[in-house]
């Protein structure tokens, strides 16, 4: 904003686009989304086509993730079948990410 004081600004927290891999057809809706989200930290936003459908093989949303802590990198999703899947993310234009202990800012 034109009149924050840069040095109070939290920079803790950013926005990122997360792909959802290994959801089934009946999971990609905004309910599961919401969900899911929220489990990462921040939901923000359903990316669905003009036709309000998914992307195809992965549900795309936008969260906001608290970069100090790790990212999860995949989420058991029980449902009432007995097949809980596991559903793995992808996140877009990520920045220097540590294998080793699962947080931003730098490499392993």
């Amino acid at each position: 904003q034109e009149k924050e004081n840069p040095w109070q600004v939290d920079l803790e927290w950013c926005d990122f686009f997360v792909h959802m891999h290994n959801l089934a057809i009946g999971q990609m809706n905004r309910e599961v989304a919401i969900f899911i989200g929220n489990h990462l930290r921040r939901f923000l936003d359903l990316d669905l086509d003009r036709d309000r459908s998914s992307w195809g093989s992965f549900l795309r949303i936008r969260v906001s993730l608290n970069i100090k802590r790790y990212l999860c990198r995949a989420l058991t999703l029980h449902t009432t079948d007995r097949d809980d899947p596991i559903i793995t993310f992808a996140y877009e234009r990520l920045p220097n990410f540590c294998y080793l202990c699962g947080c931003l800012g730098h490499l392993a």
